[in-house]
């Protein structure tokens, strides 16, 4: 999506909900900066996160398969959420400086 596609939406969503286009700008702005602050704490934690399942895995509590797909599945939400986390602060920068 360009810039004046989202900007377009932008528009379009303040005029429906009676909403100031800055006041829509500015949450997106926080949104996409919790989202990267999120997807960098998932990756900080993924190291302990392993630790502890590989623990619990040597322990009988839970099975490997079990412990490896938790393991993918941080990974996994960890990438979507920084790289959308990203994404979306630099398009709502781009449209608030633009």
């Amino acid at each position: 999506m360009n810039a004046a596609a989202f900007s377009m939406v932008l528009v379009q969503m303040a005029a429906v909900w009676d909403i100031p286009e800055r006041t829509l700008r500015e949450v997106g702005l926080a949104a996409a900066v919790i989202l990267t602050i999120l997807g960098m704490a998932m990756h900080w934690h993924a190291p302990n996160h392993r630790m502890a399942l590989e623990e619990l895995a040597k322990d009988g509590k839970v099975t490997p398969e079990e412990a490896n797909r938790q393991i993918r599945f941080l990974n996994w939400c960890a990438r979507v959420a920084l790289l959308v986390g990203v994404l979306v602060l630099v398009g709502v920068l781009y449209d608030l400086v633009g």
